[in-house]
């Protein structure tokens, strides 16, 4: 177990001890400790506050409470989000390029025009999530929740959504070349207009054509 410093912080960021509640920090001091060469801060409260445009490029948020938090056009690519609660963020074109989202929390979370290429968002809670417009090409969503997300025109392209949930999500005229589709259950999802190549997966039995999909 990391040591723990007088700011109340985990110095090695491992895991706070069961007992002791999450850290709460304000945004400015998230910034202020950021900029000073602090790059974690697992399990802090940051509820409700604002982030908009900060970059923050390759901190540790490791089962933070970031709930509601506002991040608007912010660099989080690169960060460390495993187990996270982001839900209902705004994280409008945000960047989390190549961020570990593993069983994050971002349901209802606004993630529109969002860059997500080459995240891990495995067993991750999406529902309700908006991704219109989204660049998720190359994303791992294996297991994720997508259940009722939208996501129109969204760049899933190479993304592997293998077992994903996606009851009742909107994929119309997203691409989905190369997209690994197998196991998942497209009963009700919207894909008129959606792309597909010789390279995406899908179940057998599944016709990309009769669901409005377009061929390239």
């Amino acid at each position: 177990m990391g040591k723990i410093n007088s700011t109340g912080l985990s110095s090695s960021c491992e895991y706070l001890p069961s007992k002791q509640s999450a850290v709460e920090l304000s945004a400015a001091e998230l910034l202020m400790r950021y900029s000073s060469g602090s790059r974690k801060f697992c399990r802090i409260k940051l509820s409700s506050s604002f982030l908009n445009q900060a970059n923050l490029t390759g901190i540790d948020l490791k089962e933070a409470v970031l709930a509601n938090v506002g991040a608007i056009e912010a660099d989080l690519s690169q960060s460390e989000l495993t187990g996270a609660n982001l839900s209902g963020a705004n994280l409008r074109r945000a960047t989390l390029s190549e961020a570990n989202l593993l069983q994050a929390n971002l349901s209802q979370a606004q993630l529109i025009g969002a860059h997500l290429i080459g995240a891990d968002l495995r067993e991750a809670d999406l529902s309700g999530a908006d991704l219109s417009l989204a660049y998720v090409a190359r994303v791992s969503l294996n297991r994720a929740n997508l259940q009722e997300a939208e996501l129109l025109g969204a760049d899933l392209s190479g993304a592997d959504l293998e077992l994903t949930q996606l009851q009742n999500a909107d994929l119309r005229e997203a691409n989905l070349q190369g997209t690994n589709l197998r196991g998942v259950n497209l009963r009700g999802v919207r894909l008129k207009g959606a792309t597909y190549d010789s390279f995406s997966r899908f179940d057998a039995g599944f016709s990309p054509s009769d669901a409005g999909m377009v061929a390239l």
